[in-house]
This record gives C-alpha cells, sequence and structure tokens, in this order.
C-alpha cells in the first residue's frame, strides 16, 4: 500500500493539545469536559506526562449521541473472546450446542 493511500487516524495516546486540536476545541475546554465526565480522565504516564486514550474518547463521545461504539463485529480476537467468554451448558459443547473450534498452536 502506498504511504499516501493510509487513511488517517489519531495516535492511540494523544496529548491535550493533540486532544483538543483532534475536537477542534480549546485545551481549557477538555479539561472542563473531563472535570463535568463527558470525557474520561486522562492516564498519567509519568510525572509531566499525561495522555487521553483516543478508543476511550471514542466511546465517551459515541455514548452522548446515543450511538453504539465502532463495530468490532467482524474482528477475529473479539470474536474468539464472546466464544470464551459466552457461558457453556453441559459437557464440552458450546452456548450454540456445537463443540468448541479447536485452535492451532504455531
Amino acid at each position: 500500500m502506498a504511504r499516501g493511500a493510509a487513511t488517517f487516524r489519531p495516535p492511540s495516546y494523544l496529548s491535550c493539545a493533540s486532544l483538543a486540536r483532534e475536537l477542534d476545541v480549546s485545551e481549557t475546554t477538555v479539561h472542563e469536559m473531563v472535570r463535568r465526565g463527558v470525557l474520561p480522565q486522562p492516564i498519567k504516564l509519568s510525572s509531566g506526562c499525561v495522555r487521553w486514550c483516543w478508543s476511550d474518547v471514542e466511546l465517551a463521545l459515541a455514548s452522548l449521541s446515543g450511538e453504539k461504539a465502532p463495530d468490532a463485529s467482524n474482528d477475529p480476537f473479539l470474536e474468539g473472546v464472546r466464544d470464551v467468554t459466552s457461558p457453556a451448558q453441559s459437557g464440552c459443547e458450546s452456548a450454540q450446542g456445537r463443540a468448541p473450534r479447536r485452535v492451532a498452536r504455531a
């Protein structure tokens, strides 16, 4: 894939300035939104370094508009997690009534 063809996405962890720029608000507004509970608390990485997790910010903003979080139904990792965490019926059968899938180990 060519470099220019990649879609833009913000970094996984953003500084206050980067988050403010991404949301098109001032840094003061970011802090106010955190104080009011609209945005999640930042993660303190060191004494002078705090960052916001972009996926947490997306979830918080999606909840404001009543939207669901970005769809992850076709994510193979999350599908495996759902398989593992779904309540099993009797024996070795999954909740769907079939034997669990075997995963080949590398």
